[in-house]
């Protein structure tokens, strides 16, 4: 920002900043949005990240920076993630899954419900029921639950469950494999 004072002697002028800028380097919106996407969307951790945008882009951010941007995105969507909540909840048929992921040292699992338009997806610290649960979306779901038939998932009584074709078709497989003598899995299948 620079001030002139007017040639003639009438009174400075000066610009204002808009209120979101509060530092003397700030990124945009896109690299804001970029930084989310590839940690979020794209699974990257945050050193990643900053190797990537540095590498490709020479943006300098440090891993804070990243972080807080990350952060930033979260807070935009959190409105967004409520409604796909309550959607899935409401849809006839929801897609269920776990998958664990190193944060750190720390085995975490990223909880996934998801339809053909909807995926919604958190990091809980137990896999299981108590996962499920603080997942949100099973406990409450009305519809059929379409799953890998792991046990925690049948605890939900109240609905209709469906085993994932997917699944079910790696453990045909896995038997033909590894029990040759065991013809009815390639019937079956």
């Amino acid at each position: 920002m620079h001030a002139k004072k007017c040639p003639r002697g009438e009174a400075g002028l000066a610009g204002a900043f808009p209120k979101n800028v509060k530092a003397y380097v700030q990124y945009g919106d896109s690299v804001t949005v970029l930084a989310g996407l590839l940690v979020s969307y794209g699974a990257m951790s945050i050193n990643r990240v900053y190797f990537l945008l540095g590498s490709l882009l020479n943006v300098g951010l440090s891993t804070g920076t990243i972080q807080g941007m990350v952060s930033k995105c979260a807070e935009k969507v959190g409105d967004t993630m409520k409604k796909v909540g309550k959607l899935l909840k409401k849809s006839s048929v929801v897609n269920f899954d776990e998958t664990g992921i190193r944060v750190g040292r720390k085995l975490l699992w990223v909880h996934n419900s998801s339809m053909v338009e909807l995926t919604y997806q958190t990091v809980e610290e137990k896999r299981g029921q108590a996962g499920m649960e603080k997942h949100g979306i099973l406990p409450y779901l009305s519809g059929t639950a379409v799953h890998d038939c792991w046990a925690p998932y049948w605890k939900y009584g109240e609905i209709d469950h469906a085993v994932c074709c997917a699944h079910l078709m790696r453990e045909l497989t896995g038997v033909e494999t590894h029990h040759p003598d065991h013809t009815w899995a390639a019937a079956f299948r």
